[in-house]
């Protein structure tokens, strides 16, 4: 498949600002009104394939390469609040493409009824974009384009497939997310390594999968974050997700995004220290 002009991965990455920031578990939200707010540059013109994932057949589902757009929110002062925007294209941006970034201002969010801090209405924030550039030139500041061999899920991983027999127990359960996880990576990164996949288990109740998120690193449940995608029709395969730690035999360049709605910020990963 041909996107845009191929070349080298490309990063867009954008400043966040405004009162309230958004929540990371609000990361989906955040990832589907920056794709909307993409496409709203076009003025009615069809927008480019790399940007909206969508080709004359439809979406692209089936490519293995996931060439398109990953839209992708980062907390990058880790305190539990979005104040970056990642948009990484692995096949890099055409022109218009880049056009349309340089010309991202905002984001918005509107609100029939109450949201959590009972504020009815739109939000709205303001973005600035930094650079279009190689995944390595933020690489010092982003943990989610970082080289390593250690990563970390961000936001919950769902499940691209229903599993074949629902399991039993939860070490189970845990087992089927590790199979597609691995699966997955085979197809989408056939020439790096195999990798080990570790739950991430709150200690005081090992049946429940955990993340640490913002000041003192608060342990949350996938339960916290936004799970399912807004208007969407259809059956999906998971709708609970899991924390996992990937570990590989040698350093991967990020951005790592695995599983249902990896292009909306969901299955994100950060990379580590494989000292830590």
């Amino acid at each position: 498949m041909r996107v845009g002009q191929p070349g080298k991965p490309e990063v867009a990455r954008f400043v966040l600002a405004g009162r309230p920031r958004p929540r990371v578990e609000d990361t989906l939200r955040i990832a589907e009104v920056a794709r909307l707010a993409a496409m709203s540059k076009f003025r009615g013109d069809r927008p480019p394939i790399e940007l909206t994932g969508r080709g004359d057949d439809g979406p692209l589902r089936d490519d293995p390469s996931h060439a398109h757009a990953f839209y992708l929110p980062e907390d990058a002062d880790h305190d539990g609040l979005i104040d970056h925007l990642l948009i990484y294209c692995r096949l890099g941006f055409s022109d218009p493409a880049r056009r349309a970034l340089d010309g991202l201002t905002a984001l918005w969010l509107e609100h029939g009824r109450a949201d959590e801090e009972g504020e009815r209405g739109r939000k709205e924030w303001r973005v600035a974009l930094e650079d279009i550039a190689s995944p390595a030139v933020f690489a010092g500041s982003s943990r989610l384009l970082k080289q390593t061999r250690v990563w970390e899920s961000v936001t919950p991983y769902l499940k691209n497939r229903f599993d074949k027999r629902r399991p039993k127990s939860f070490s189970a359960m845990v087992e089927t997310y590790s199979e597609q996880i691995i699966t997955e990576w085979k197809r989408r990164f056939p020439d790096i390594p195999a990798l080990n996949v570790e739950p991430m288990l709150d200690h005081a109740n090992p049946s429940r999968f955990v993340a640490p998120v913002g000041p003192g690193r608060a342990l949350r449940s996938t339960l916290a974050f936004a799970r399912t995608r807004a208007g969407r029709g259809g059956r999906q395969p998971d709708t609970s997700g899991g924390f996992f730690r990937l570990v590989l035999d040698n350093e991967v360049e990020g951005p790592v995004a695995l599983g249902w709605g990896a292009h909306f910020g969901l299955g994100l990963f950060a990379g580590v220290d494989s000292r830590e």
